[in-house]
């Protein structure tokens, strides 16, 4: 479970609902707890969807982000492309990626990019009550006395999710830690393969 809203999300389930999981595989993600520092980016990420930030316009491209952390763009066509509306020249790969991740807002207005605005300004970094910072922080640590298999499988060029931090908190879960070489947030756009072969041979 990868992305900033797949931990909190899928991991709030395991937490809860234990017996439905004999193992866990996590992914480049977080939840939140006290003692837990944001990184700079997070900030960025946040205030980028404020007001006359830069994601505050009609329609934002977010189906764009996956290609730039894919390394398919680069941060010069991902900015010039997000003002403008207007796709770069991409690959095949590229597309195909895209197209996947803007199906689901194809021909919807305007209204149905508030999801993706609400969520940054969610991360409970100014408010402790924004992202449901409290049952977050109560996932993670009924998480520290998982007993049954968990494998952490990390990208290590990740912005956010640091390695360090993979680490830690694979150590804090008696779980393995596997690095990805190479992979960003996103390491399931990128290093699917490789991801399968890690979760097989510990099957």
């Amino acid at each position: 479970m990868p992305g900033l809203g797949g931990g909190p999300i899928g991991l709030a389930q395991a937490a809860m609902m234990p017996n439905r999981f004999e193992r866990l595989i996590i992914m480049n993600t977080w939840l939140h707890h006290g003692g837990y520092e944001y990184c700079e980016n997070v900030n960025k990420w946040i205030t980028a969807w404020e007001d006359n930030g830069f994601f505050a316009h009609k329609k934002p491209d977010v189906a764009l982000i996956p290609l730039l952390d894919a390394g398919l763009i680069t941060r010069k066509d991902f900015y010039e492309a997000s003002v403008s509306g207007i796709m770069p020249s991409i690959s095949d790969n590229a597309r195909e990626m895209y197209n996947g991740y803007f199906a689901p807002l194809k021909g919807l207005p305007d209204e149905a990019y508030n999801g993706y605005r609400r969520f940054p300004l969610s991360i409970p970094i100014a408010n402790y009550h924004n992202g449901n910072s409290a049952a977050q922080e109560m996932h993670y640590h009924m998480l520290l006395g998982w007993d049954k298999r968990v494998d952490f499988i990390w990208g290590l060029e990740d912005e956010i999710f640091t390695e360090s931090l993979g680490r830690e908190w694979s150590k804090k879960m008696n779980g393995s830690f596997t690095p990805v070489a190479g992979a960003g947030h996103f390491l399931q756009n990128t290093h699917a393969d490789e991801i399968v072969n890690h979760i097989l041979r510990g099957a």
